[in-house]
C-alpha cells in the first residue's frame, strides 16, 4: 500500500508480512525529500492466531 502514512506530505510505502508461526505484521517504510526511503520500522503487529 502506498500513500501519505504520517502526514508529512510524501509517498511512503507499507507492506504486510505474514510469519511462518502465524504472527503478522505491517512495515512501513518512510518517503525521504530525495525520493528514496528512510530505514524501515514496524507499525502494527498481530500475534499468532489473532488476525
Amino acid at each position: 500500500m502506498s500513500g501519505d502514512a504520517n502526514g508529512d506530505g510524501r509517498e511512503d510505502l507499507s507492506v504486510m508480512y505474514n510469519y511462518a508461526t502465524g504472527a503478522t505484521s505491517v512495515f512501513t517504510f518512510k518517503g525521504c525529500t530525495d525520493g528514496g526511503f528512510e530505514n524501515t520500522f514496524r507499525s502494527w503487529q498481530a500475534l499468532p492466531g489473532t488476525w
